[in-house]
């Protein structure tokens, strides 16, 4: 079985407290590893490292990905809606109003 650590402040490292949670596979429910349960320190600690990341410039750069990203998506969508004649036999085939009939 795996024991696996917080991720805080660009590390691995364990939980100020002693509690672990059980991980589960989804599928066979079977128990596949543990993980600390975090306690308020924690929290502290996480949310004082994502504010140090963030004055250091780290935070306009997250943010600036995902406006990209943003971006990139409203192009697509675009050049999908300028295809709408070629699109439209394929989209209202799968629509459910389609199969009602």
């Amino acid at each position: 079985m795996i024991s696996y650590q917080l991720y805080i402040d660009g590390a691995w490292t364990g939980s100020g407290g002693d509690s672990v949670l059980t991980v589960l596979n989804p599928a066979t429910e079977e128990a596949i590893g543990t993980v600390p349960e975090g306690t308020v320190a924690d929290i502290d600690r996480a949310v004082a490292a994502a504010r140090r990341a963030k004055r250091g410039g780290l935070g306009d750069l997250v943010q600036q990905s995902a406006l990209g990203d943003v971006d990139q998506l409203g192009e697509a969508a675009h050049r999908w809606g300028s295809r709408s004649a070629e699109t439209s036999p394929y989209l209202s085939r799968s629509s459910p109003a389609s199969h009602s009939e």
